[in-house]
């Protein structure tokens, strides 16, 4: 038990690492190229803490429904329209 609770402690402290190097790597880049990756300086700055340092887009929340958590597709067909799956027959 107590070598569990080390072995996370490590863990999380690498984690914590790895973080803070690319927080300072991220920001040596340029305001355009941030906003390209969809990155927030401000939430960079803060370091690891404000891992995964994006900012919130509203319109992809407002989209897709809260009851959604998981979905799989194999094809996209923009302005289609989703229909629901008939029951099979018995």
């Amino acid at each position: 038990m107590i070598f569990s609770k080390i072995k996370n402690r490590i863990k999380e402290a690498f984690m914590v690492s790895g973080y803070s190097h690319t927080a300072k790597e991220l920001l040596k880049l340029s305001e355009r190229q941030l906003s390209d990756i969809g990155v927030s300086r401000e939430l960079l700055v803060k370091g690891a803490s404000a891992y995964p340092w994006r900012e919130v887009d509203v319109r992809m929340t407002k989209s897709i429904p809260s009851n959604v958590t998981k979905f799989k597709t194999n094809k996209v067909i923009e302005n289609t329209p989703i229909m629901p799956r008939r029951p099979k027959a018995a």
